[in-house]
């Protein structure tokens, strides 16, 4: 019966002995649209300064927005990149998230139009994303990079 003990005693120690580390935490800090499809104009309103008026939301995977921006008007390409910077930067989980890009307009000109979204994981690094679309309401290239920072604990 002693044999038995001495060995269990042994693995317990051993087992307490173990530390454990907390996962690292992700932060968005910014959000920067780097180009955007159907670029030439604005196609709500007329004239030869007829530019989109940008703004930009973060989507979470249930569809709830947790953060938007006020749009950029009249956006030109000099413009770009259009940034979105956290004060406080925003703690992300382990899901999918949406930065969804729109051309906002007022209700005489109709709603806004949807010009594109970039996908990303919340435990994601820093990352430049493109998505090419080619169809009747969008063209061209959606292109956004992600700032986040990583905090890692002992």
């Amino acid at each position: 019966m002693k044999k038995l003990i001495l060995p269990l005693l042994a693995l317990g120690f051993a087992l307490s002995s173990c530390e454990t580390h907390r996962p690292p935490d992700y932060f968005l800090e910014a959000i920067h649209v780097l180009e955007i499809p159907n670029f030439s104009q604005d196609a709500n309103e007329n004239g030869v300064d007829a530019k989109p008026d940008i703004y930009i939301e973060l989507v979470d995977e249930l569809g709830n927005v947790l953060s938007n921006t006020p749009y950029f008007l009249n956006a030109d390409t000099s413009d770009f990149p259009l940034s979105l910077v956290f004060d406080n930067p925003l703690l992300m989980h382990e899901q999918v998230y949406f930065i969804d890009v729109y051309d906002f307009d007022e209700s005489i000109h109709g709603q806004p139009e949807f010009l594109g979204s970039v996908e990303f994981n919340g435990k994601t690094n820093g990352i430049t994303k493109y998505v090419q679309y080619n169809d009747t309401e969008l063209s061209g290239t959606l292109g956004v990079t992600i700032d986040t920072y990583v905090e890692y604990y002992d």
